[in-house]
């Protein structure tokens, strides 16, 4: 079952997501001390990877503009809202080879209407 979540107004149905944050420590061991010294440098923000439906060109083109044009925008899942997220990286839009389909009460046809599964990663 796939989740609906909102990257601005294009609907992103996530079937697979992640999170991952980057920590960045640096270990230094002293010559006269009996334990190593951790120092503390800071972190990344948090990194959504996000596999999951995309509806039509329209939406998939907007995605693609987006993170070419560092587009921030409001990440909205049904758990939350990250402030500020943009598109990281390189998404991936593969059309799916489909008969016909109902997404979230409306019906679609291969004829008029192509489907994405798109990959990408935002940051928050």
């Amino acid at each position: 079952m796939a989740a609906k979540w909102q990257f601005g107004n294009v609907n992103i149905f996530v079937r697979d997501f992640k999170i991952e944050v980057d920590v960045k420590r640096a270990e230094i061991v002293a010559l006269d001390a009996a334990t190593s010294t951790y120092h503390y440098f800071g972190s990344s923000g948090s990194h959504f990877s996000v596999t999951g439906l995309v509806v039509g060109t329209n939406d998939a083109y907007q995605l693609l503009s987006d993170a070419q044009n560092n587009v921030a925008r409001n990440l909205v899942g049904p758990w939350g809202t990250a402030t500020n997220a943009r598109i990281n990286g390189k998404p991936e839009m593969e059309t799916i080879m489909y008969a016909g389909a109902d997404i979230d009460g409306v019906s679609y046809n291969v004829a008029t209407t192509p489907l994405f599964m798109a990959s990408m990663e935002f940051i928050i």
